[in-house]
């Protein structure tokens, strides 16, 4: 996928990109309030910040952050943090290749994130 992709993503899960001079990157939500935001580095360029961009998407679909005091005093654990990598490296694999890849062969975690890339696919056709 593409940053073109991931706006389109975000714009249609009402999700607000705010940049910032800061050098990470976070995802924060209030359900409550209908507030989805990521914000993302304006430093960041090329595949560090498609990494970065869906990393946080990431954790919007897995719905992390619902606890909108999470973003600034580290409550997400480390697999939360593990989960959303590896959603963003699926989603930087093109579609065709996962499949042939060996870490998802016999693989529950493997099959999970296989699925979520073809969930992605029917629902934005990338």
């Amino acid at each position: 996928m593409t940053e073109e992709d991931f706006y389109r993503i975000c714009e249609a899960e009402g999700i607000e990109i705010v940049w910032s001079d800061k050098k990470f990157s976070f995802y924060l939500c209030d359900p409550e309030f209908d507030i989805y935001c990521i914000t993302l580095p304006k430093r960041r360029k090329g595949l560090r910040l498609l990494r970065d961009m869906f990393h946080e998407l990431g954790h919007h679909f897995m719905h992390i952050g619902n606890d909108p005091a999470a973003a600034f005093s580290g409550l997400t654990d480390d697999r939360d943090e593990l989960e959303a990598d590896a959603i963003a490296l699926v989603a930087m694999i093109p579609k065709h290749m996962l499949k042939e890849m060996a870490f998802l062969d016999g693989s529950r975690f493997g099959d999970h994130l296989y699925n979520e890339r073809i969930r992605l696919f029917f629902l934005y056709g990338i």
